[in-house]
């Protein structure tokens, strides 16, 4: 039992990396983890460093190779929007980052098989169902490390693992549509929400200055996956940010390791609006031109309870796991109960309530971090 406890991270890396093959079968274009949303997110690797084009015009050779079905479908048709009348990849390239290790190894598998390096084959596909595992797994070392500051048990740590491995919705999008966003947001959420802790516990300490930087590379990190991930400063209350305590961040920052922190961070923000440059001609633009949130119109009952998606009726270990903020500390429940109304309001507002396809209510895993602590 102490084994499982320990390496109860280890044990789900492998279960998943089992699972792959009986998941998916490559031939078939909707079991491959690079479909719908996933071509935005993914498509910056092969354009950047096989293709060279930032036009995504070369995205019609592989969809008629791979995606046969889909092939009259104008495939850049998924991702790309028109902005002041160019045309522009709507996703941020944050999780193609988190994929390029992924690509890169992929990439040299092919080159020295004399398989197709063409960005697509069944090779890549795999990789990049790896890639969602490992980042999974990281993301469950890093909560352990989270259990541990709030002197959670390893016993309460293997059962939310468990849990949250395969028993919500992250399952789903870890295995099958594991190169969309929410993993990736869910990681860099939770590093800088660690980060914080550590840094915010005792700023005048001489290890404060790593936290620091693991704090702004997590928060550079989950804006550049998705812009909506700004949200995660909500956390800082929580984290144990102290106006009074300002002075103190003023003093880190003017470290070599707090300058490092924020010129790091700002060139991983710096590469998203560069990406934008490149291809509207613009530093910011509105990638979402004919997508809005609705405020006065949020569909939270159905984003909840509805049969259709909603994230209580599908996942209800999520609604479990909140009412365990009942024995928290009172400050503590009430800081992240608000944090979780705000982002039901906020996720419910979205005009596509549904977010498309996919299983349950996706736009939540990316504040599961929540979710985890509640158990």
């Amino acid at each position: 039992m102490n084994f499982i406890k320990k390496y109860i991270c280890e044990l789900i890396f492998v279960v998943n990396i089992f699972l792959i093959i009986p998941n998916h079968d490559f031939k078939v274009w909707w079991q491959r983890p690079i479909i719908n949303d996933a071509f935005g997110y993914y498509v910056y690797l092969p354009a950047v460093f096989i293709y060279h084009d930032l036009g995504y015009d070369f995205m019609q050779e592989p969809i008629e190779k791979y995606y046969k079905e889909i092939a009259n479908d104008k495939p850049k048709g998924a991702f790309v929007v028109n902005f002041k009348g160019k045309e522009v990849n709507k996703y941020p390239p944050g999780v193609a980052y988190f994929h390029a290790p992924f690509f890169f190894l992929a990439h040299l598998t092919a080159k020295i098989t004399g398989k197709a390096a063409d960005g697509y084959s069944d090779l890549y596909m795999y990789f990049m169902s790896v890639s969602a595992i490992f980042w999974q797994y990281i993301f469950l070392i890093l909560l352990r490390k989270i259990f541990k500051f709030y002197s959670l048990s390893l016993d309460a740590h293997a059962l939310t693992a468990v849990f949250l491995a395969f028993g919500t919705n992250l399952y789903f999008y870890t295995q099958h549509f594991g190169s969309y966003s929410h993993i990736y947001s869910l990681l860099s959420i939770s590093l800088f929400f660690y980060g914080g802790l550590q840094f915010f516990k005792n700023p005048k300490d001489s290890q404060s200055k790593k936290y620091f930087f693991v704090m702004c590379f997590g928060m550079a990190l989950a804006l550049v996956v998705r812009n909506l991930n700004v949200l995660a400063f909500l956390f800082l209350p929580v984290m144990g940010f102290k106006l009074k305590d300002f002075k103190n961040y003023v003093q880190v920052i003017k470290t070599k390791t707090g300058v490092s922190a924020l010129l790091v961070s700002s060139s991983i923000v710096f590469s998203m609006l560069l990406f934008w440059k490149l291809q509207s001609g613009y530093w910011l633009i509105d990638s979402y031109p004919d997508e809005h949130f609705y405020w006065t119109q949020p569909q939270i009952l159905k984003s909840l309870f509805s049969v259709h998606k909603g994230w209580f009726f599908y996942t209800p270990i999520a609604l479990i796991a909140l009412f365990g903020f009942l024995f928290a500390p009172r400050k503590i429940a009430f800081h992240f109960l608000a944090i979780t109304a705000l982002i039901i309001y906020v996720v419910s507002s979205w005009g596509t309530w549904d977010y498309g396809t996919g299983f349950s209510m996706r736009a939540y895993i990316d504040w599961y971090l929540i979710v985890s602590l509640g158990f």
